[in-house]
């Protein structure tokens, strides 16, 4: 198991034996520390999604392997790596960290079939911790629409800086939605009921071994960055070998084409500080 001062010596942050109470504000400089350290890529999963379902190799979501992977070998993860990395270094700071399900959804909210989502499988994990006689939403792992800060599970609207959010709440569910000029986005749909470890790495498994199509692991490339000022994604789509990179910056907003995976690879070295192998590059020739 490794060392919780190893874990905050990788991300920048120093505490005094003062200073390590779970309230709010630290939560929230975990948080921040977390997202600027870590940088969302999927690569993994497409990788397992290009081989047969036999062939895949479903990786330990143990907090050893996790520092081994992420921070040892500087190899940022996907959703499930880097949430399960949180909520051990946040329970090992004392926090009250429940583990929940997610399905995505990315869409409009007047386009979402909310009655035909209890069909679709979990994809992607968020946390929630007990704080203050309130729930909080923490999601570090969701590439480019990650949380900033931790989110107060109310039925009021929020702001998280100059963002909007909302929860819509059902009898076993929650929604994320966010606002965009098109209107109410929705994120995903939140499973109310915590989860085991257990739970969470039978979903991990599934996301991995599935014959079922996932996209996040069966269609494209992406790489993902939220800081303070920026939230950055780069896609590469591999039915037409074309891809995108985006970055918002309040209200500047940057849209570039990318149109080769060697493009891609640039731009994920300048931007994320990712390198993409041959064998990655390999899959698109």
């Amino acid at each position: 198991m490794p060392e919780l001062t190893q874990y905050l010596g990788a991300i920048g942050v120093e505490l005094t034996q003062e200073a390590v109470l779970p309230d709010l504000t630290l939560l929230n400089q975990i948080i921040a520390a977390h997202l600027k350290r870590f940088p969302y890529q999927n690569t993994a999963l497409y990788i397992a999604g290009t081989k047969g379902v036999g062939q895949r190799t479903v990786n330990s979501l143990t907090a050893d392997a996790l520092y081994t992977q992420l921070i040892t070998n500087k190899q940022p993860g996907y959703c499930f790596q880097n949430i399960e990395l949180l909520a051990w270094a946040l329970t090992s700071l004392g926090f009250q960290v429940n583990r929940h399900l997610v399905k995505l959804v990315n869409k409009l909210d007047d386009q979402v079939a909310f009655e035909l989502l209890s069909k679709e499988e979990f994809s992607h994990e968020c946390l929630i911790v007990e704080l203050d006689n309130h729930q909080w939403l923490i999601d570090t792992a969701y590439a480019n629409n990650s949380l900033r800060t931790a989110l107060k599970v109310i039925p009021e609207q929020q702001h998280i800086g100059q963002e909007q959010y909302r929860f819509i709440f059902d009898e076993n569910n929650f929604y994320l939605e966010t606002r965009t000029k098109e209107g109410w986005f929705c994120l995903y749909v939140i499973d109310k009921q915590p989860k085991t470890k257990e739970e969470i790495q039978v979903a991990h498994q599934n996301l991995i071994i599935s014959p079922k199509k996932f996209p996040i692991r069966d269609n494209f490339l992406k790489m993902g960055k939220v800081t303070d000022e920026k939230r950055k994604t780069l896609v590469f789509f591999k039915e037409n070998k074309q891809g995108f990179f985006k970055s918002i910056n309040n209200s500047y907003y940057k849209n570039k084409a990318v149109s080769s995976i060697e493009e891609f690879a640039i731009i994920a070295k300048e931007k994320f500080d990712i390198t993409v192998d041959d064998e990655v590059k390999g899959l698109f020739v």
